[in-house]
């Protein structure tokens, strides 16, 4: 390219500022820890709703295996097939319940296990006071809200 074309232009030059080619300071070598969204793991909750869901798929999957072995027997004369289909519907029952009634996933030991029995005592006295604050509320209030008494006598 010419200068003379007014598009002369360098392609082996860069223009860069001083203080962006400086090399940065070295951050410190302390590791921190973060948090993957794959790390994550599901609460007690989640765990046990997705153990029901296998449950109830791998039982609902019983049946129709029985019916392909029948179809297969008698529809299509496949004893063979009919008795595969039958031999994996024979073990669903047992698989589903193994899988229901598993741990689900393991707790982490890294995590804390927390129990704070004075904050649900102050739950409990917060609510107490509350109920006995309603019902003096009540009392004060006349006669007339309070429910009235039958004797068995009368």
């Amino acid at each position: 390219m010419s200068e003379a074309s007014g598009h002369f232009h360098d392609q082996h030059t860069v223009d860069v500022d001083v203080e962006q080619s400086a090399p940065r300071a070295r951050r410190s070598r302390r590791k921190t820890k973060r948090a993957l969204i794959t790390d994550l793991k599901r609460s007690p909750e989640q765990n046990r709703r997705s153990r029901e869901v296998q449950y109830l798929i791998m039982q609902g999957l019983r049946l129709p295996f029985i019916l392909l072995s029948l179809f297969a027997a008698f529809a299509w004369e496949n004893w063979g097939l009919a008795a595969i289909f039958f031999l994996i519907s024979v073990p669903l029952p047992w698989i589903s319940v193994m899988v229901a009634n598993g741990q689900g996933e393991v707790r982490d030991s890294r995590s804390r296990n927390v129990y704070k029995p004075a904050v649900a005592r102050e739950e409990a006295a917060r609510l107490e006071a509350a109920r006995q604050a309603q019902l003096a509320q009540a009392d004060g209030s006349g006669a007339a809200n309070a429910p009235s008494i039958i004797e068995h006598d009368d």
